[in-house]
């Protein structure tokens, strides 16, 4: 993996609103940070990201699997969505799986275990669906329980995040290099020399504070991005003069309840907000 930050890379072509959001932050009596990861995460300063010195993503596939894949032990399937892990009584033996637009499951077996790492949305499907969870909601589906585990689903831990959107007083924002007539330069300029905006993810600053001082450690987090967005998310807003800032709480107090086991689920962003305000 390759980690790095726009401050320490100058062929990243960073937008000046990211140094005045820092100082910002500054000037309204936070701390400024090197490192948001390091010793002081707390203030405001430069986000790390995984970017190769080269502009390239870092990507956990890149960074990782790249150098495993030759491994004759290793077997790497894409476009494929785990449908539900096989057992042996209580014993993981294999899964099944789905790949491409074939309906038909594929089984595969295991030597000697399971592991299941697919993050906190698919992971409690994925057991609910194989008979692990809990048994009144396998029941509903009509999937025999394998073990009756309440906590299967329960108890995701989310921060939602609210965004502030800035007019700035000069045309310096992300938009006006983002049309349509300088995204070939744009291109060619990452492809060729790995430098300038297209070697960037956009999100160089950042800040960590306290809402309240007796609080031990920073519990709301900044993001900033140097241009306005929908907020639907969907495309960015016609101006030159805009930045947003995206506020979450990073310390939920209120959890929530994910139980899906249907085998396939889009996940609308609408029904868990309705989720997370039902807690509320």
């Amino acid at each position: 993996m390759s980690v790095t930050t726009s401050y320490k890379n100058s062929k990243i072509g960073r937008n000046v609103l990211f140094d005045a959001m820092v100082e910002a932050g500054v000037q309204a009596g936070y701390p400024r940070t090197d490192d948001l990861n390091g010793y002081q995460q707390e203030g405001f300063g430069p986000m790390d990201r995984t970017v190769t010195p080269k502009g390239r993503c870092s990507s956990t596939a890149r960074g990782y699997l790249d150098m495993a894949k030759h491994r004759p032990n290793l077997t790497i399937k894409t476009h494929a969505v785990t449908d539900k892990v096989l057992f042996s009584g209580k014993r993981a033996i294999g899964v099944q799986y789905l790949q491409g637009n074939d309906k038909n499951p594929i089984t595969v077996h295991a030597n000697r275990e399971v592991i299941i790492s697919s993050g906190v949305i698919a992971s409690p499907q994925i057991l609910q669906r194989s008979g692990v969870g809990p048994k009144a909601l396998l029941d509903e589906f009509g999937i025999g329980a394998v073990q009756d585990l309440p906590g299967v689903g329960e108890n995701l831990q989310d921060h939602l995040e609210m965004y502030l959107q800035y007019e700035c007083k000069r045309p310096v924002s992300l938009y006006p290099a983002l049309k349509w007539y300088n995204q070939p330069a744009i291109g060619a300029e990452w492809l060729f020399m790995g430098t300038g905006i297209g070697a960037s993810n956009q999100f160089e600053a950042g800040g960590f504070i306290r809402s309240r001082p007796e609080f031990e450690w920073p519990n709301i987090q900044y993001h900033f991005l140097p241009v306005a967005l929908n907020y639907n998310g969907t495309k960015m807003a016609p101006t030159p003069s805009m930045s947003l800032m995206r506020l979450c709480v990073i310390t939920p107090k209120l959890p929530i309840t994910l139980l899906v086991v249907a085998r396939w689920v889009m996940m609308r962003w609408r029904w868990l907000m309705d989720k997370v305000a039902s807690k509320a």
